[in-house]
């Protein structure tokens, strides 16, 4: 399992504001979080659909930043003034990598969200959109 935390400051977006940031992007495709998507309430497997293709999502866990200083103190170097996180896992797919990616990249770019993979400063906003051209081409999409 593979997980990518973004950490935030301030609260975190709601459904709309975070699908009218993925909306922003500008990308060629459509990524469309379920409506019932709450990052306040929500846990476990958040399903999205692409384009229409639909069998794909990512697990979800969000919260105070607190709550996860409490598990591990190897995120303490990346939250500068952050308060809450967003976790995102995934496996294997493709696709659920590229739900994953394109959420961080609205994170990143319009609430100032830093990311970590495997407790480093993951990537740069030209890495996630080139992650996500990888993505693309081994789906075919």
């Amino acid at each position: 399992m593979n997980t990518q935390f973004c950490f935030i400051k301030g609260e975190l977006p709601s459904r709309d504001t975070l699908q009218s940031a993925i909306t922003d992007l500008e990308l060629e495709f459509k990524l469309q979080l379920e409506p019932e998507f709450n990052l306040n309430e929500d846990e476990g497997f958040s399903p999205c659909s692409i384009d229409g293709f639909d069998d794909i999502g990512f697990e979800l866990e969000c919260g105070k930043i607190e709550d996860i200083l409490e598990e591990s103190d190897e995120f303490e170097p990346y939250l500068e003034d952050r308060t809450n996180y967003i976790a995102m896992s995934w496996g294997g797919s493709f696709g659920d990598c590229l739900c994953v990616m394109i959420v961080t990249l609205a994170l990143m770019k319009y609430f100032n969200a830093v990311t970590t993979y495997d407790f480093e400063i993951s990537d740069t906003i030209k890495d996630i959109e080139e992650t996500i051209q990888s993505c693309l081409k081994e789906l075919q999409l």
